[in-house]
């Protein structure tokens, strides 16, 4: 199975950090092909443009360059797996951002009747 795993922590020394390396590496050792995606290490731009929101809706012209690569890999998943803290009762904002920014519609929902 095709796993894409999603990191979410800034800290490379964290138990989080720990949890990801090990979920990555047993993934991997029980025969499924990983795909991990750390987002502060990748630097993901987690701001959403102007032009993406002015776009959101235009499905399937909402994809840009900046988010075609992104959008590709979490199709390809069969399986995903989110390895993040829980900070101020919620996920930290680069999450936040990748979530705005990938899950788009035509990607990961559809919009029936507005």
């Amino acid at each position: 199975m095709r796993v894409h795993v999603i990191h979410a922590h800034p800290v490379e020394t964290s138990f989080n950090r720990a949890l990801f390396d090990t979920c990555v590496e047993a993934l991997t050792q029980a025969g499924h092909k990983v795909d991990p995606l750390n987002l502060y290490v990748e630097e993901f731009p987690a701001v959403l443009t102007r032009e993406e929101r002015l776009r959101y809706h235009d499905v399937p012209g909402n994809l840009t360059d900046g988010t075609r690569p992104y959008v590709e890999r979490l199709r390809a998943a069969e399986a995903l797996v989110i390895v993040h803290p829980v900070w101020n009762y919620g996920y930290p904002a680069i999450l936040k951002g990748y979530f705005d920014r990938i899950f788009l519609p035509g990607v990961s929902f559809t919009m029936q009747g507005g």
